[in-house]
């Protein structure tokens, strides 16, 4: 029932129809106020007369509860000789069900007892449309802008500097309010509305309690109507949003745009986008709302302190294109200057008036450009110390694996990655996409290109910074990329919680035909090095791990449904380090072969593998594992034997070192690595405050105040080097020089010994023990042999070598190795070895 009323507040119920009498006056404009004060959401709309020209702005929507609206009645002067004036007038109409949905709704805006919850954001959609829609982009090239007071008007000036630097805009600081365009007033996120609104000056919410440059660039951009970058209708192929994880009060920030209101200019997706949220923005407790199908961007996104070549693009193509007479062509994806239109704006790594020259400092940058990426495993060592273009090829349809390394450089890891310390790694075809930054706070990094080339870009200081790269052209058969879900989803345990054991103490029962010392043993090494214990137990129904016997050694990996879990091995000829490695895989720790960057280390032959067994050969997936940063080892417990599952002796695994093929597979305590990743996911103390560990170092996983070392360093960060005991050489520190040395070493106890040559050299070195016959070892192992590491990475294991009678010569891949020894008696052992920088 229609009701005319006063004006005023008035309070009314769903279904009403409120009528308001038009003014009398020639020429009237005035407001009406709506405000939905209920507890859902409500549509309303507007229904004028044709009796008198009336204007309402805007003529429906939606409230979601506390929400108003502020509409704009204009009227007209009466048609000549109109004498029912009473028929003028404003009536609205509203409705919080479907069934009361009047025609001026859309039926599918509405779900059982309100709407559809994407129909708030159905405006917003409308404006991300932006680019497109020119009722929602601005005129001015000159923005005026105002900053409140109680702001830093100091980061807001820079971040307008940025962007104008880029475009053809011009900030200019007003005083005054009212002759701006944009104001930045204080709130408690940053935020905007997408594109030119009704209201003007347009307002840019900036935290008070949190000043980013970055943040303050995002939000203007987005005034400009530049939608969030994880927005695009195309995401779902790059990223995937976690809804559950999102604060109930900013769903809207993360509605998928349409496709046919958008308009992108053929850019591609952008992980380093400065419109790209990071994964835990406005998350709930700090959980990731977003993850992105390539892992490795994920510390990327929302990180980039400047304007992409991308997002600079997309404001240029729309605000800042000229027409003049001649057409100009860029190359490599170039485009109109935005100030200087006669010329193109190009790359980064490129220049010239097309675009069609590289950047490449001949001084502080190797010399090939260009580098051919083969079936064999290669090494190269790259001057990177100025602004740098490498482009890496192989053949069409093949991808390549790269593993990376700087050689030279300090690592700094307090340091942040940015575009002015690292190098830009770029897996696509596409060069304007922005890459993964690689900076000197990294270990390495190993990765694998999209298509069949990868391209390295510099931005350094002038310096003498050497990277290590290797490379090999990457096979991706059937056995290892055509695996089931159910297997990646195992793989992925590491990473997935559902697949990981609580307890932290492991009651474990053996069967009676196994002999529970050696059990015992294995538990105790794993025991000795965590924070795990294990407990024997007599019933079977009291245990989590049951040891049963079988064939071989074989576990499921990680926890499943089955309790309790069985871990299968032979009953006699019992070998204790292949037990711990059942163990730590139903812990979750996968094969260390079975690495996603496996392929520059190791070749594994799959047809001389027995069938039913190649299920332990499978490659497992970066972007579902996690490592923590630990490089491959070789002598790692979970590292199978070159013939482990073969066919009548054959080799199942080849090592591209050959140095560690005898070390693969006989190892029989975890090494510091091992250790490292279960400490990691199962005795780590993030509440408990510990020091910054240098040297690949982590919290203990007994005194979480503390860090675990490496064998030879001590402190509570590991940055005290142990001396050396009396059965050692004082000294630990040796120089390989042009002149080729001798050294004799006493390595009868733990002792460890640094030798070391200019940046950019190896080292030759010659190794042999002088020890009578009857002191040989027929085997080498942990006990009764010392430790070669020619890694940069101390944490990895090196090559054993023993006295054994034999002399041992090679090349080191860098200009560093270490000689660790582990003899458990005190003995009198002499190590002879020769050097000399290569």
């Amino acid at each position: 029932m229609a009701q005319s009323v006063p004006p005023g507040d008035i309070q009314t119920q769903p279904g009403t129809k409120i009528v308001f009498n038009a003014p009398y006056d020639d020429k009237h404009t005035y407001h009406i106020k709506i405000i939905n004060a209920g507890g859902r959401r409500i549509g309303w709309a507007i229904k004028t007369t044709n009796m008198k020209r009336l204007g309402v702005d805007p003529p429906s929507g939606v409230l979601d509860p506390k929400e108003n609206v502020l509409m704009a009645v204009s009227c007209d002067a009466f048609n000549y000789g109109q004498e029912d004036t009473n028929n003028d007038r404003i009536t609205i109409e509203w409705t919080n069900t479907p069934d009361g949905a009047a025609k001026t709704f859309r039926r599918e805006w509405f779900q059982g007892d309100g709407m559809n919850a994407s129909f708030p954001y159905y405006f917003e959609r409308h404006k991300r449309a932006i680019l497109r829609d020119e009722l929602y982009i601005w005129s001015e090239k000159e923005i005026p802008y105002w900053v409140h007071p109680a702001l830093d008007h100091t980061f807001i000036k820079v971040a307008t500097a940025r962007i104008s630097r880029e475009t053809c805009f011009i900030f200019r600081q007003q005083w005054n309010r009212r002759r701006a365009l944009f104001v930045y007033l204080p709130g408690r996120n940053y935020e905007t509305q997408l594109g030119k609104g009704r209201e003007i000056p347009h307002k840019i919410y900036v935290s008070v309690c949190e000043k980013s440059i970055r943040k303050a660039m995002r939000e203007t951009l987005r005034a400009f109507g530049v939608n969030y970058e994880h927005n695009r209708h195309d995401r779902d192929n790059y990223i995937e949003i976690k809804k559950n994880n999102i604060n109930s009060n900013f769903l809207g920030y993360f509605e998928k745009e349409l496709i046919t209101t958008t308009l992108t200019y053929g850019i591609g997706y952008d992980y380093r986008s400065i419109m790209h949220f990071a994964p835990d923005e406005y998350s709930k407790r700090n959980r990731k709302v977003i993850n992105a199908h390539q892992h490795l961007f994920e510390s990327s996104m929302g990180t980039s302190q400047y304007l992409t070549f991308s997002d600079a693009k997309l404001v240029n193509k729309k605000y800042c294109s000229f027409q003049f007479g001649r057409r100009l062509y860029c190359f490599t994806l170039g485009y109109q200057h935005p100030r200087i239109p006669g010329i193109c704006k190009c790359l980064p790594f490129l220049t010239g008036n097309h675009c069609d020259s590289v950047i490449h400092d001949v001084n502080h940058c190797s010399q090939e450009r260009t580098i051919l990426v083969r079936k064999r495993l290669q090494q190269n060592t790259l001057k990177v110390g100025g602004r740098c273009f490498f482009n890496l090829r192989t053949s069409l349809g093949k991808k390549i694996l790269l593993k990376l390394k700087f050689i030279n450089i300090r690592q700094q890891r307090g340091m942040q990655c940015s575009e002015d310390n690292s190098i830009e790694i770029k897996l696509n075809s596409d060069l304007s996409i922005s890459g993964i930054l690689f900076c000197p706070n990294r270990e390495e990094l190993s990765v694998i290109s999209s298509t069949n080339m990868i391209t390295l870009v510099t931005y350094f200081q002038p310096s003498n910074i050497l990277l290590n790269i290797t490379y090999v052209k990457y096979r991706s058969t059937s056995n290892h990329s055509l695996i089931n879900f159910y297997e990646r989803q195992k793989r992925g345990i590491l990473v997935n919680r559902n697949f990981l054991w609580t307890e932290k103490e492991i009651p474990y029962y053996v069967h009676p035909r196994i002999d529970h010392n050696y059990v015992k043993v294995a538990l105790a090494r794993i025991s000795a090095e965590t924070c795990l214990i294990f407990l024997l137990q007599r019933n079977i129904r009291d245990s989590l791990f049951v040891f049963l016997p079988g064939r071989f050694y074989e576990t499921n990996l990680g926890k499943r449904r089955e309790i309790p879990h069985k871990i299968f091995m032979p009953n006699c000829r019992i070998d204790i380090g292949k037990v711990t490695r059942e163990v730590l895989r139903a812990l979750g720790l996968d094969y260390e072969h079975n690495r996603s960057d496996r392929d520059l280390y190791v070749r594994v032959f799959f047809s001389n593998i027995k069938s039913g067994f190649t299920k332990y050969f499978d490659m497992e997936h970066a972007s579902i594992t996690i490592t923590y940063g630990c490089t491959y080892d070789f002598r790692s417990i979970m590292h199978f034997s070159n013939d482990e599952y073969a066919r009548r002796f054959r080799k199942t695994i080849r090592p591209r070192d050959p140095s560690m093929e005898s070390s693969m597979g006989r190892s029989q305590y975890p090494t510091f690595y091992d250790m490292k990743l279960i400490n990691k996911k199962y005795c780590s103390f993030p509440m408990i405050q510990h020091p910054h560990c240098l040297f690949n170092g982590y919290q203990h996983p007994r005194t979480p105040h503390v860090c675990k070392c490496l064998p030879f360093l001590s402190g509570n960060q590991c940055g005290t080097l142990i001396h050396n005991p009396q059965h050692c050489n004082p000294g630990n520190f040796y120089f390989a020089g042009r002149m080729e040395r001798q050294s004799i070493l006493r390595v009868g106890g733990k002792c460890v010994y640094f030798l070391r040559s200019s940046p950019g050299r190896k080292i030759k070195l010659k190794l042999e023990f002088h020890t009578p016959s009857h002191r040989r070892y027929s085997e080498c192992n942990e006990r009764n042999s010392v430790e070669v590491k020619t890694s940069h990475d101390l944490a990895v294991s090196g090559f054993l070598f023993c006295p054994n009678g034999k002399r041992v010569e090679f090349i080191s891949p860098y200009n560093a190795i270490t000689i660790v020894s582990y003899f458990g008696q005190p003995v009198n052992f002499i190590l002879n070895i020769t050097y000399i920088h290569f």
